[in-house]
């Protein structure tokens, strides 16, 4: 038969439930975390995880500290190399515009013209006066034959470049003409070849009217 229990006795049991469940958790053993210091030490230490504060770049032990390496650290020395095999590659290449700037290049002058000391040598390249009927055009040309000619020479044009300002190309058809020696007025000297198939020259052709 069944005994029906006061309030006062549901408090007695409910306190005792209570005390009996903290006396088990007070049981529970804590983690713990062993670091040998050192290998004479006979005992290794033992530190509890609750009691060790928790940095964000490294966890701190008795003696020691061990460090937290980031994962999302890219490595960048592959980077740091082909950029400097970028410099390399781009030092050697040609740089006479910037020494031009700092180089005193002659300007030449249609009254400065004179009779030239000698006739051309094929392949010597000249520059070569053309009198239009409203005004002087200077043209730069290659010497082909001098040979059995008389105060003429056959002369290969070249033509002002479009995408390089102060270089010459040749056209792709030939233009080969007969000139006179007389409107031949400068023997130039070596081209500098920046790049294949383009001439240029250590002159101003500033104050001429070159095509």
């Amino acid at each position: 038969m069944s005994k029906k229990l006061s309030e006062a006795q549901w408090r007695i049991l409910n306190k005792d439930s209570e005390l009996a469940g903290e006396t088990l958790l007070s049981k529970v053993p804590k983690l713990t975390i062993f670091f040998n210091t050192s290998s004479s030490t006979p005992a290794p230490e033992a530190v509890t995880v609750c009691d060790l504060p928790v940095p964000s770049t490294s966890f701190q032990g008795p003696g020691k500290e061990i460090p937290v390496v980031p994962t999302n650290i890219k490595d960048t020395s592959d980077n740091q190399e082909e950029d400097e095999d970028d410099e390399d590659e781009l030092s050697v290449h040609d740089n006479s515009d910037d020494v031009e700037t700092h180089v005193w290049i002659p300007e030449v002058e249609p009254s400065g013209f004179e009779e030239l000391d000698k006739d051309p040598d094929p392949n010597d390249l000249v520059l070569v006066q053309f009198n239009a009927k409203k005004e002087i055009v200077f043209y730069v040309g290659k010497v082909v034959q001098t040979e059995n000619l008389i105060n003429e020479i056959e002369v290969n044009f070249l033509r002002k470049a479009r995408k390089y300002t102060g270089h010459f190309v040749f056209p792709n058809a030939p233009d080969i003409s007969m000139v006179s020696t007389e409107d031949m007025k400068m023997t130039l000297p070596p081209p500098t070849l920046r790049l294949q198939s383009y001439y240029k020259f250590e002159i101003n052709f500033g104050s001429l009217n070159m095509r």
